[in-house]
């Protein structure tokens, strides 16, 4: 894990060495192990220190070293192939370096190193871009050929680990963060004003190669980024990777449940690959409860495992029972963290700078106190459940189950679906009124939008129109939905890209690895070849084909838990211990000419009056505040 920085010039550019030396500096909570910085110079189609041809490019590669695997300074970067070829700025992990390695070997290879670094290098070295569908990990990287005076930038699948980048017609410029990027000559800081709308329309944040800045785009996960040096900005990004579009088969509860259970063992087995200590964030839930429990199956009962909870002050929040339920049974020294809410305040700034982005709720800050725990407990690799809900299944998709039962005639399953719903906790039982929506016809539901649409909460409808943003909600595709595999798919994009973010600016910013095992592509495949039952049961249970596959590993009163809690905070009593604050900050909002400041003060003091009212009232302040 590390953050990597570079720039491609055209010509006779003076070269971008201060600002790639003060990205490196930025960013040395990324890297904290070490750095490394080279300067090519292309001339006549080649990279080269010659003398004499006109110069084509200049290429800048800068990184900072989070050092995980090949712990020596042989594994230092940016890293280069003998023959001077082909030379990598890496960030990230390559789980199956070993397999690969060894298939390497045999095809005449030689390694100096025992890194995954040098593996992608001499993988790339071998097969280029066919290597990337090979890859099982979590990366973002550059690569440099020698012979063809091209950069290739690519990014996972998931797009777990950030890259983002600036162009126009003679440069680009990439970065592992936003910031750097913002000090790069012609670059303007002014707001996407469809990323901030869509924000403040209920959206996470960024999609596809969006971002809130309106000149940084960021390479979408399952891409990578082909560059000439000559025309650097011509260059756009190409799709290689996406979810299988299989007919879901029919298959045994058993055999299903079977099979998810080896994969994800094998998951876990090449996410605990490190030569640094791993630890596991445990909420409670069934996500974290089943990644701890594995991680003890595989590690056996001798390996010291460290698990970080955190412990919400509301009783009727806090996931503390669940937990100590989870470490006790998996024998694990647990780390409970406990926020207060001056805490929150006095670290909120940091939290904004260090995400660079806004968020929509203070529960981040929860998780970046986990990390914070992590770090001070000398653990430098934290596996998370992150993804899990995404695509096995989560409360707001039981109205797509259950329009799926009325849709294909299935009356009787749907009534049993309905009963067993009143067992849910309301939250969930209320999400199954999204069912009608997803029975009328798509036509009919765009058309009640649009005349139901209104400006967002706090948003000035002139900033807005003046730049040609019309007041008819968020450009999901949530509303076209006709199948459960079609709305996790739709998650995979809409939701996802903001959560990784989340967790990977809190993690590093303690210099702490965050790990995903949920997220592989054998694993998200294999769910969507599963009917929609093995997803969501009949029962009304998310994630029924992991429910059944951890049965006798996870303990069964957490298996049996009906609701869902996460990183919650208690907002409304949060809210009245910070109110002089929240009204000091919101204040500011004057500045901002997307934001309506009467109007925002206006609801504000009324939710602030009313601390009695909805959660989710009570979460827009913060939603507010953070942009």
């Amino acid at each position: 894990m590390c953050g990597i920085v570079g720039s491609i010039q055209t010509g006779e550019q003076v070269p971008l060495r201060d600002e790639v030396r003060r990205a490196m500096d930025h960013m040395v909570h990324r890297g904290p192990d070490g750095q490394g910085l080279q300067e090519f110079i292309v001339r006549d189609g080649t990279v080269s220190d010659s003398l004499g041809a006109p110069r084509i490019a200049t290429v800048l590669f800068g990184h900072r070293r989070l050092a995980i695997i090949d712990l020596s300074e042989a594994a230092r970067q940016p890293m280069s192939t003998p023959d001077g070829r082909f030379h990598l700025s890496f960030n990230g992990e390559i789980y199956n370096y070993r397999e690969i390695r060894a298939e390497l070997k045999n095809l005449g290879h030689s390694f100096r190193t025992s890194s995954d670094t040098e593996v992608l290098l001499e993988g790339w070295r071998r097969w280029g871009t066919a290597l990337l569908p090979r890859l099982i990990g979590m990366f973002a990287f550059a690569v440099l050929d020698h012979e063809q005076a091209s950069v290739l930038l690519a990014r996972d699948p998931f797009g777990v680990k950030p890259l983002y980048y600036v162009q126009d017609r003679h440069k680009i410029v990439f970065a592992s963060e936003i910031a750097p990027l913002l000090d790069v000559s012609g670059v303007s800081r002014k707001a996407h004003p469809q990323t901030v709308y869509d924000f403040l329309c209920g959206a996470l944040g960024e999609r596809a190669d969006r971002t809130f800045f309106q000149d940084v785009r960021q390479l979408a996960a399952g891409h990578y980024l082909a560059i000439s040096c000559a025309s650097p900005g011509t260059a756009e990004p190409v799709c290689y990777w996406e979810v299988e579009r299989k007919l879901a088969h029919r298959i045994s509860p058993q055999e299903a449940s079977s099979a998810f259970h080896d994969l994800f063992e094998q998951s876990i087995r090449l996410h605990l690959r490190s030569d640094v200590p791993v630890g596991v964030s445990l909420s409670g839930g069934m996500d974290s409860s089943s990644i701890t429990a594995m991680v003890r199956a595989v590690q056996g009962p001798e390996t010291p495992l460290h698990t970080f909870s955190y412990v919400a002050e509301d009783p009727e929040l806090s996931e503390e029972r669940w937990s100590r339920t989870v470490a006790r049974a998996m024998a694990a020294k647990q780390h409970l963290v406990y926020v207060h809410p001056n805490e929150l305040v006095e670290d909120f700034r940091e939290l904004v700078r260090v995400q660079e982005q806004p968020f929509g709720s203070p529960a981040i800050y929860a998780q970046y106190r986990i990390f914070r725990s992590a770090h001070e407990a000398g653990v430098k690799v934290v596996l998370t459940g992150q993804g899990a809900d995404q695509y096995l299944g989560y409360i707001r998709h039981l109205s797509v189950r259950l329009a799926t039962l009325v849709r294909t005639g299935h009356w009787l399953a749907a009534i049993r679906f309905l009963r067993h719903a009143r067992a849910l906790p309301r939250s969930a039982a209320l999400s199954l009124q999204g069912a009608l929506r997803q029975l009328l016809p798509a036509s009919l539901v765009e058309t009640v939008r649009r005349v139901r649409s209104r400006p967002p909460l706090g948003a000035n409808p002139a900033w807005f129109r003046e730049r040609g943003i019309g007041f008819s909600g968020t450009h999901s595709t949530e509303g076209k939905t006709r199948s459960l595999h079609d709305l996790l798919r739709q998650n995979l994009f809409e939701a996802l890209p903001a959560l990784l973010r989340f967790e990977d600016r809190n993690a590093m910013s303690f210099s702490v690895e965050n790990r995903v095992p949920f997220l592989t592509t054998d694993l998200l495949n294999f769910v969507f070849s599963l009917p929609e039952e093995e997803i969501v049961s009949a029962d009304g249970r998310c994630k029924a084909v992991l429910l059944r596959a951890m049965r006798g590993l996870v303990p069964e009163e957490v298996l049996e838990r009906r609701d869902k809690i996460g990183l919650a905070m208690p907002v409304s009593k949060l809210n009245r211990q910070t109110e002089s604050w929240l009204h000091s900050v919101v204040r500011d909002a004057a500045a901002i000419p997307a934001l309506d400041a009467a109007e925002l003060e206006r609801r504000v003091n009324a939710t602030l009056s009313d601390l009695a009212s909805d959660t989710e009232s009570q979460r827009w302040l913060w939603r507010w505040l953070s942009l």
